[in-house]
This record gives structure tokens, C-alpha cells and sequence, in this order.
């Protein structure tokens, strides 16, 4: 876990090779089922922000002694929100993860004017995603799917301004998340939190 070898010069695949990437990918999250590697990723498709982005993956497969190619998906798995939602900018950031239900997927959302949440969907293929959604909450902007995870409400805390980029564990006594905060629109001071919850939608704050 310390020393680390590159496995050749190039890289694995390039913006270029997948459909619906812009400008960059970044790598986010990888999964290691049915004999294949998923790589997960999200887009972006300009320098501004918040610029558009999706969520992606890419499969490897092992084919004889061999591995395959990596190969994008001809669409993304997971899109922004519509018009007015809160996610309705960016989704990105995803973690990805086996559960005894299915798949989880915790992501940043991120709405127009930059505030970013932490939003969770569920799947049992790695393919079809639905976002959480509260059926209290019936008003723009969570209308339509709901963060599991917001700003703190304290204006002066660290991480009054934006939660970002989820890391989510279950351990047998509940589940963890790891999350990076910040106290200000500008982002310029970034701190990381840990939150606990006992059903992977309501969290505390350590």
C-alpha cells in the first residue's frame, strides 16, 4: 500500500474516448465485481464554475488470461437534476459501494449558483440509478430527489458553505462518511469532517 508501480506510460483511457466527456475525467471510485473492474468517474465540460458534468464509468473485464480494454458506457449513469433542483449543475464525486440491498452511490450535487451537497442513489445493476427521494419534500429545489447530506445550518461552522466529495463506509455498527467542508462560497479553506448515520440517509455530524 505504500510503494506503487505504473503499469505502462499511457493512460487507460482518454476524454477523447468516451461519448459524453468534455474538457476532463476524473477518477472516483472503482468497483471489483462479476470479473471486471468498474471505474467510476465525473466530467467536466468547461474551466467555469460550476461548470456541467455527469457521472460515468468505465469496465474492464477478464477475458481468458487476459484483460480486456477499458470501455466507457455510451451514456452516463448518473446526470445533473432539472431545471431548479439542487443538483441541477453538477453531479460528481461519486463512491460506490456493494451493500446487502444492492448498490449505493454518494455524490456532490451542486445547483446553479455553486452550493454543493451530498446526495445519495441506489441501484441493483450498476446501470439503472434512482437519487434518494424524500416524498415530504415536494417543493423546488428538492422536488424531485433530495441531498442526504447539507451545509451545517451554524453560518460560523467550518462547513457552512458547502459539503463535498462523500467517502462512505459501513462498518456492522451503521455506516461512516468521510466528507471534505468548506466555510465559504470562494472554497479557499477546505477542512474534512466525519458524520455517522444508522441508515445511510440521516446524519450526524461528529
Amino acid at each position: 500500500g505504500f510503494t506503487w508501480t505504473k503499469q505502462g506510460d499511457d493512460p487507460i483511457i482518454e476524454t477523447k474516448d468516451v461519448p459524453y466527456a468534455r474538457i476532463a475525467m476524473y477518477a472516483s471510485s472503482v468497483l471489483w465485481e462479476d470479473g471486471c473492474w468498474e471505474l467510476y468517474f465525473y466530467t467536466w465540460d468547461s474551466t467555469s464554475f460550476p461548470s456541467s458534468s455527469v457521472i460515468g464509468r468505465i469496465t474492464q473485464c477478464v477475458a481468458g488470461p487476459a484483460l480486456t480494454d477499458w470501455m466507457p458506457d455510451s451514456d452516463p449513469l448518473l446526470k445533473p437534476g432539472a431545471n431548479g433542483d439542487w443538483d441541477d449543475k453538477q453531479v460528481l464525486a461519486p463512491h460506490v459501494f456493494k451493500t446487502d440491498d444492492g448498490y449505493v452511490m454518494y455524490y456532490g450535487g451542486v445547483d446553479a449558483s455553486g452550493v454543493q451537497m451530498i446526495g445519495m442513489a441506489t441501484s441493483t445493476d450498476r446501470v439503472t440509478w434512482t437519487k434518494y427521494d424524500d416524498p415530504a419534500t415536494t417543493q423546488k429545489p428538492f422536488a424531485n430527489s433530495d441531498p442526504v447530506f447539507q451545509p451545517n445550518s451554524d453560518k460560523n461552522a467550518w462547513d457552512a458553505a458547502w459539503v463535498q466529495q462523500p467517502r462512505v463506509f459501513q462498518p456492522a455498527n451503521g455506516w461512516i462518511m468521510i466528507y471534505r467542508g468548506v466555510s465559504d462560497r470562494r472554497g479557499a479553506n477546505m477542512k474534512v469532517g466525519l458524520a455517522t448515520s444508522q441508515d445511510g440517509i440521516h446524519w450526524k455530524r461528529y
